[in-house]
């Protein structure tokens, strides 16, 4: 659930990051190759698009 509310929020431009965050530059790029999948099965998975970055989400659809 807190994925999909990241991604909601993103979407919708109510997601901010403050620029002295640490990391905020990184953070922002991570955000723009987040990608979401739905299976046939109704499963949700998260990854950013090949090659950007090796993380991987995985959350069982609602």
């Amino acid at each position: 659930m807190l994925i999909s509310n990241l991604e909601a929020h993103s979407h919708s431009g109510e997601l901010r990051i403050a620029a002295a965050a640490n990391d905020a530059a990184a953070l922002k790029e991570e955000l723009k190759d987040f990608k979401r999948k739905i299976s046939e099965a109704g499963r949700t998975t998260y990854a950013a698009r090949v090659g950007a970055h090796s993380r991987h989400y995985a959350v069982d659809g609602d």
